[in-house]
């Protein structure tokens, strides 16, 4: 008799995130999302998810690996090994990526659309995955043109808090 090899089998709880590492096995209306979180455990091998694009879904456990909280990253100094964060060259765009490797002269990362690539630490930035409320809170300030050293950001995110937020055209 084979056992099923679902939460209860790995130990994952509701509320256990998740990143995606083999597409073919998640849902297309979550299939785009960084992060995706276990909202119901069915004692299935593919539960549902939250997508943190908003959407919900279905995902074999098999295509995912679990987040460790203790990759859970602040911002600050580098992110560990593990962290799915936003990473920018020269002052470029930031773009998602997973962390791999970090050591004194080279950092290996994964991105979405490509195998691991490396770069030297000192031509590089990371800062955590942008969530709706900083995206919306620095579109805010932009139309506002009110600068972050006047206290744009706390302001601004005291309204997103209190549900005063609407999309802002760009």
């Amino acid at each position: 008799m084979s056992e099923v090899k679902n939460c209860e089998y790995y130990g994952y709880k509701v509320g256990d995130k998740f990143r995606i590492i083999d597409k073919e096995g998640v849902a297309s209306d979550i299939g785009n999302c960084n992060i995706l979180t276990l909202s119901q455990d069915d004692g299935s091998d593919c539960p549902k998810f939250d997508g943190d694009n908003g959407n919900r879904g279905y995902a074999s456990l098999c295509a995912l690996e679990k987040i460790d909280e203790k990759t859970e990253w602040n911002g600050e100094g580098l992110p560990p090994v593990g962290t799915v964060c936003e990473l920018s060259m020269d002052d470029g765009e930031f773009k998602w990526c997973l962390v791999r490797f970090i050591g004194e002269k080279i950092v290996v990362v994964d991105h979405k659309n490509y195998k691991e690539q490396t770069y030297k630490p000192g031509m590089i930035k990371f800062r955590p995955i942008r969530t709706k409320r900083d995206e919306w809170i620095d579109a805010a300030m932009l139309a506002g043109g009110i600068r972050k050293r006047d206290g744009a950001r706390e302001v601004y995110g005291n309204l997103y808090d209190a549900g005063l937020a609407k999309d802002i055209e760009e």
